[in-house]
């Protein structure tokens, strides 16, 4: 349901969505805070899914430590319901911290399925 409003609103922008973080692995304890990463071929497209996003109501962060990212959260600090962190799909040293996660997230699914 989130990531179709997203791509609704960015899909022909980016090249990839996904839900990320132990809210993506059902059953499991986790957060209530939906994580999602979306990847872009270029972070200069990031601000105009910024822009558009802004209309689905998250709200821009700034984060000077972390170039290499764009972060957008929803709702108050009492109420957060999700973070997104915009990437390039290929980052500045040839490795793609949107396949990173992604795998990641792969990898807790299967190791949690195993254990139930």
């Amino acid at each position: 349901m989130v990531n179709r409003r997203i791509i609704s609103k960015v899909g022909h922008l980016i090249v990839g969505v996904e839900h990320i973080g132990n809210t993506a692995i059902q059953g499991m304890k986790a957060k209530p805070i939906i994580d999602i990463m979306i990847a872009v071929k270029n972070l200069s497209i990031a601000d105009e899914c910024i822009a558009l996003l802004q209309e689905l109501d998250y709200e821009y962060v700034p984060e000077p430590d972390f170039p290499e990212r764009r972060f957008m959260r929803k709702g108050s600090p009492e109420n957060r319901t999700h973070h997104i962190s915009i990437v390039e799909i290929w980052g500045n040293s040839g490795q793609s911290t949107y396949s990173s996660e992604t795998t990641y997230v792969k990898t807790l699914m299967s190791a949690y399925d195993t254990q139930r």
